[in-house]
């Protein structure tokens, strides 16, 4: 943190947080529309931890 900056409400807290994806998993998202979902889905788990 920058000496003299203070974050509102104090230091960030160090927690689990929970996280539940919503995704659309009918007929309508065959082939590479549910291919796109799992490759953004996969992308994106790293970074989250």
């Amino acid at each position: 943190m920058i000496e003299g900056l203070k974050r509102p409400g104090g230091e960030m807290a160090s927690r689990p947080l929970h996280f539940i994806w919503i995704v659309d998993c009918s007929g309508s998202m065959m082939g590479e529309k549910i291919q796109s979902l799992n490759y953004a889905i996969r992308q994106t788990i790293p970074d989250m931890k």
